[in-house]
């Protein structure tokens, strides 16, 4: 049987094509389609309606009282569009909302309700150069700038997801203006471009349609004369579980709207700002297309828990969105910095039940409170007293769950027994704890990817289930680091077959007086780099942690080594010059740095020296190697509430309290400690920290010597420090520039702004110019000591 890696392999052998060329030949079906369901409307008296919600004779109801009406609109719209994207692309997935019979052009069966013979599709879809058609909508879709990473593409990447009438109830009833045809693309299960017609918009319908990368056009703004209330877009029908919602966000108006596009063009066009659906009721189909164009567009659509939908094909029954729907516009996403759309969400997070599907094992049997109990007996970490003697109950409530390309998560609260001990609950007691599972097979089935990086990925779930279960301990202990309490570890390691790895941890919750920082201060920077300098120390002076983690950990700590990047991104560092090339001819114009004759060796001197950087580093590692993080950024480091410790200029000694905790070590592993300190600067600092890099790097090397020192270990000394500095600088700006940056713009770095997960360098210009400005120097540098 097939295996989900195999079902995640890339096709070889399928031609490329162009993102924009698909979009033309959408576009093109969708005006086409919008003329035939004008026509229908418009001279068709019988619109043939069968109810597909009803029996399986698929016999209707009375007019207008159908459950899921079909009518001859939706499936001449359907068969064309079809039919126009597999005349241009013979081998692209298409899936359509309407399940139709195989339909032959010349021998059609004339009672098949899909059977439009009468309807002449569009023209072969127009591609690039020679004999290209003029017409105004395809060049409305030619004359945009599309990132290069888009202009290549295997077919066998794309979908095609088509809802070619969404609102058909209210087609029948006449209500026109609600109709829609919904085509998205999709690139690896993730939507890339949608184009959403409006048949009955105008004279001649309309068309609004956007691309990741590319934008969004054809949206008409609502002006609503300076209202800056919450405009909430709900269903026509009032559930309890909207009525919550609004409750918890009090809108100004409340606008009850028929099917699933027209409610959220009136989101993208500002009519509305937020559309809520906490209940099941939509497919895949339905969202895809506005999913796309909302976020090429700088808003966003997810599920009712802030989970963004991935799409993959499947039977119709398997693509329904059973966690509602959550849409918002650019402009809801822009205010407070991000935090009214995440008002939405915990609203929208609390109408859902207690989120069972990853309450579950390894082998997908419900995790109860017996097995939770034996997990934490088992796991060898806690003293009997903190271990409960029965646990009553287990719960994992919706608003502390995430489900994600790498892990399931949740914190699950125990209702435990004893519950008190002479009227107080033994405060050692574990009463919550952190769910954390990685079963790969699962992943890969939700979250599909090229089968090149399944073995890394895999390999990394791997990674940090051995650093709790066999390192956390120790560095708690011993080595200072500040980290969540490991309860049970489960390794379940296939280097063979990696598809078939199983992982599942449950650690200490970190409590509410942690919290994360968007945006590091100059004390938060300190306090990080203190943190470093105490565990690099630790390791570094540690012989038998040294030996764990060489023969547990990756052999090279962090996701960008070049052993990495080569195994799963093939070709990667022979394109770096012209990525680089690519990259700064978009910028130019932003700001002097890009255009200055100094940055335009930068890309070809880390092609040229990315195999002997990676030499390098190894030979730094042999005698000064020890523990990094390897994803050492703001969204892995956990502050107190209230952090401000008074932290010396000149270093931080032991015992001092740093007030912070970490998480997430997938990618740790053996390399130089100045590795962590580069990728934390590049990826947290704000300018003003960085404007001020000589007095950081220093702090840290002072930090891990007073370390170093206090163990009876030999200092490092300036020297070799600032040579590891600036290897370091440059093995990073290789990935940087050839993947992290590759499809950058102006536009998109002013679009991630608030983007919490996102790199500084990514989404601040001032960053992005000083790591610009950063590369000059070091580039020099580096050629002047070796040429």
């Amino acid at each position: 049987p097939e295996s989900p890696l195999d079902r995640t392999r890339m096709s070889s052998h399928e031609s490329r094509v162009a993102l924009v060329d698909v979009i033309a030949t959408a576009y093109d079906a969708v005006v086409a389609a919008g003329r035939v369901i004008r026509d229908i409307a418009e001279g068709h008296a019988d619109l043939e309606v069968v109810d597909k919600g009803a029996s399986s004779s698929g016999a209707g109801g009375k007019n207008g009282d159908w459950t899921d009406p079909q009518t001859i609109a939706d499936r001449r719209a359907q068969v064309l569009i079809v039919e126009a994207l597999k005349r241009a692309f013979p081998t692209l997935a298409v899936v359509g909302e309407e399940e139709l019979p195989p339909c032959d052009k010349t021998e059609s069966t004339p009672t098949a309700p899909g059977a439009a013979t009468d309807v002449a599709p569009p023209e072969k879809p127009r591609r690039g150069g020679a004999g290209s058609s003029s017409s105004d909508h395809d060049h409305a879709v030619r004359s945009k700038q599309f990132p290069a990473e888009l202009c290549g593409i295997d077919v066998g990447e794309l979908c095609v997801w088509v809802d070619p009438l969404d609102g058909t109830k209210e087609f029948t009833r006449g209500n026109l203006t609600a109709v829609t045809c919904l085509v998205g693309i999709t690139r690896n299960g993730h939507p890339v471009a949608g184009i959403i017609g409006c048949p009955f918009a105008g004279t001649a319908g309309t068309v609004v349609w956007g691309a990741r990368g590319v934008g969004a056009f054809g949206i008409v703004p609502v002006d609503r004369g300076g209202d800056t209330g919450l405009v909430l877009v709900r269903s026509g029908t009032e559930t309890a579980e909207l009525a919550a919602v609004a409750a918890v966000l009090q809108p100004t108006e409340v606008l009850g709207l028929g099917a699933t596009g027209n409610k959220i063009l009136r989101v993208l066009e500002g009519r509305g700002d937020v559309f809520v659906l906490c209940t099941p009721g939509t497919y895949r189909w339905d969202t895809c297309a506005a999913q796309a164009i909302l976020e090429a567009s700088g808003g966003g659509l997810t599920d009712r828990n802030g989970e963004r939908f991935t799409y993959i094909a499947g039977p119709h029954s398997t693509l329904g969105n059973d966690r509602g729907v959550v849409a918002w516009s650019a402009a809801t996403a822009a205010v407070d910095s991000g935090r009214l759309v995440q008002r939405i969400l915990d609203a929208t997070s609390l109408t859902a039940s207690t989120r069972v599907d990853i309450l579950r094992n390894i082998d997908g049997t419900e995790l109860t409170p017996d097995s939770i109990l034996n997990m934490l007996r088992d796991g060898g970490a806690l003293p009997p007293n903190q271990i409960p003697s029965r646990i009553l109950s287990v719960d994992a409530r919706e608003s502390t769950a995430v489900r994600g390309p790498h892990s399931a998560v949740a914190r699950v609260s125990l209702r435990v027994v004893p519950e008190a001990v002479d009227g107080a609950r033994d405060p050692g007691l574990v009463t919550e704890v952190f769910l954390k599972r990685c079963v790969v097979a699962d992943l890969l089935k939700a979250y599909p990817r090229p089968a090149a990086k399944v073995p890394r990925d895999a390999r990394s779930y791997y990674n940090e289930a051995v650093f709790y279960k066999e390192l956390t301990p120790i560095l708690r202990a011993k080595g200072g680091l500040t980290a969540p309490q490991t309860y049970y570890a489960h390794v379940e390691w296939d280097e063979l077959n990696p598809e078939s790895s199983r992982f599942l941890t449950l650690v200490e919750p970190l409590s509410p007086g942690y919290t994360q920082v968007p945006v590091q201060e100059y004390k938060h920077v300190l306090g990080a780099l203190a943190q470093l300098g105490r565990m690099h120390a630790f390791c570094y002076g540690n012989p038998e942690v040294l030996h764990t983690v060489k023969s547990r950990l990756w052999e090279r700590g962090g996701f960008w080594d070049v052993a990495k990047r080569t195994n799963s991104m093939p070709g990667e560092l022979s394109t770096i010059a012209d990525t680089f090339a690519a990259f700064r001819e978009r910028f130019r114009d932003v700001d002097p740095i890009f255009a200055d004759p100094r940055t335009a060796r930068i890309g070809r001197v880390l092609q040229d020296k990315a195999e002997w950087l990676a030499e390098q580093l190894d030979a730094e590692a042999v005698v000064h190697g020890t523990l990094i993080h390897g994803d050492y950024k703001n969204a892995n480091i956990f502050f107190k509430r209230g952090y401000n410790p008074e932290l010396p200029p000149d270093g931080v000694t032991p015992g001092t309290d740093i007030q912070m905790s970490l998480i997430d070590f997938q990618w740790s592993g053996l390399g130089l400690g100045v590795q962590d300190v580069i990728y934390l600067l590049v990826t947290s600092a704000p300018l003003g920290c960085l404007n001020r890099e000589p007095e950081l790097l220093q702090f840290y090397l002072r930090t891990l010597n007073h370390h170093l020192e206090s163990r009876g270990v030999a200092p490092l000394s300036a020297d070799v420090f600032a040579t590891q500095s600036d290897l370091a600088c440059l093995d990073y700006f290789r990935v940087l520039f050839s993947y992290m940056l590759k499809t950058a713009t102006p536009q998109i770095v002013e679009s991630l702004a608030d983007s919490f997960n996102t790199g500084l360098y990514k989404r601040r210009m001032e960053n992005l110019v000083w790591l610009m400005k950063k590369a000059i120097v070091v580039v020099a540098r580096v050629e002047e000591r070796n040429p």
